[in-house]
């Protein structure tokens, strides 16, 4: 089915000299604090390099998620912000390129890719099949393949519908979309225990994968509210309203609580039932330096963004729940660093200069991959047949 539709609504993002000069400093800030970590102590700097890459790369995935949930769900309201998690989706590629230095640095951070250690440990040993380097390197392959695949293929179609103002190219990406999803879901699983699960090989949870999406949803739902409210608040989609950030208002607040519903269940089912393989994990969180650290987790993470975003009024406030957002990107970060250093650096960790340097750094390159991706096309889908019902959407 081929249809003429409205080319009324282009309009392009217009990505600054000014905004790359910022996005080409955070990176040179991140190049010098990479470099001294290196220098200084390497397994610190390896420990951050592998932090900021999972953040990094699943906030990329989760815009293609998102764009994914919305054509499969038939979700008119947020035809009109769909091009923001498309830009994010451009990020993927050059996450993976980056996942794959993680070669060099593998002995600092997997105690199993140790061969004298696993020989001498009969758990690691039977777990040796599925934890070894080669098998690790394949599947993160195989992850960041088809994150790329499919964030091509849904996009390939989406400019196809453009080009060609056919409709058959819409109903293709429900069809990608659907696909997606459940790749998706055994991906972000295969992620989880790899890159961050395996950290502790003898220590294992049957939701972490669940706890793991929840924080990277979030995440990227906070990244994509940021991006709203400054195409909005610039003029340049006037079209998002509060009717738009109410629902992802809603959004936040609901998967925020799913994350502290699957925090507290992993914690309490872990503490109740007293196994060493299980507890050694928390006991490790909960002592010394670490445990203001697990508890601010708890609250920047959930307790402050619940009372913030319960109210109505706060949920259609483009700028309250933009606020929030960045305290949730914080989070997130600090989510992960609780599930990596205290692995792989053990006492010596701490939040300095390398980490906020090697932060800003992967913000930066984020940033400037984002911003170009979002600046190659009309940031309204032109084509599309449920756009007019998006601009209009109240509640």
């Amino acid at each position: 089915m081929s249809k003429v539709m409205n080319n009324n609504n282009q309009r392009t993002f217009i990505f600054k000299s000014s905004y790359k000069r910022g996005a080409w400093i955070l990176i040179a800030i991140g190049l010098i604090g990479t470099l001294a970590g290196f220098l200084l102590n390497p397994t610190q700097a390896w420990a951050n390099f592998l932090l900021n890459n999972v953040y990094f790369i699943t906030l990329s995935v989760c815009g293609l998620f998102f764009v994914a949930l919305q054509y499969v769900s038939g979700a008119s309201w947020s035809e009109v912000l769909r091009r923001i998690p498309e830009a994010m989706a451009a990020y993927i590629p050059i996450g993976g390129i980056l996942m794959l230095f993680l070669f060099f640095g593998m002995h600092s951070l997997f105690h199993w890719s140790h061969h004298e250690v696993v020989v001498n440990d009969p758990i690691l040993s039977g777990k040796e099949p599925y934890l070894n380097v080669s098998f690790y390197f394949i599947r993160l392959l195989f992850i960041v393949l088809t994150w790329s695949l499919f964030s091509v293929w849904i996009r390939s179609n989406s400019i196809k519908q453009e080009k060609f103002r056919n409709l058959r190219f819409y109903q293709t990406n429900i069809g990608v979309s659907a696909l997606f999803m459940i790749f998706f879901a055994v991906t972000v699983s295969m992620a989880s225990f790899d890159w961050l699960m395996s950290l502790d090989p003898h220590w294992y949870s049957t939701i972490f994968a669940i706890y793991n999406f929840s924080g990277l949803f979030v995440s990227g739902l906070s990244v994509i509210t940021i991006i709203a409210y400054f195409l909005s608040s610039k003029k340049i989609l006037p079209e998002i309203n509060e009717n738009h950030f109410h629902d992802l208002g809603k959004y936040l607040l609901a998967f925020t609580t799913f994350w502290a519903y699957i925090w507290y269940s992993q914690f309490v089912l872990i503490w109740y039932g007293n196994i060493p393989e299980e507890t050694i994990y928390f006991v490790q969180r909960l002592k010394g330096d670490w445990t203001w650290l697990f508890y601010t987790n708890l609250l920047i993470n959930f307790v402050i963004p619940f009372f913030i975003l319960l109210p109505r009024a706060s949920k259609r406030s483009g700028a309250m729940i933009m606020r929030v957002s960045v305290l949730l990107l914080v989070g997130r970060w600090l989510d992960l660093y609780l599930m990596i250093a205290p692995s792989t650096l053990g006492k010596e960790a701490s939040i300095g200069l390398i980490e906020v340097s090697m932060a800003l750094g992967f913000a930066g390159l984020f940033i400037l991959i984002v911003g170009r991706a979002l600046s190659k096309r009309s940031v309204l889908p032109p084509d599309s047949p449920i756009l007019q019902r998006s601009i209009h959407f109240h509640q």
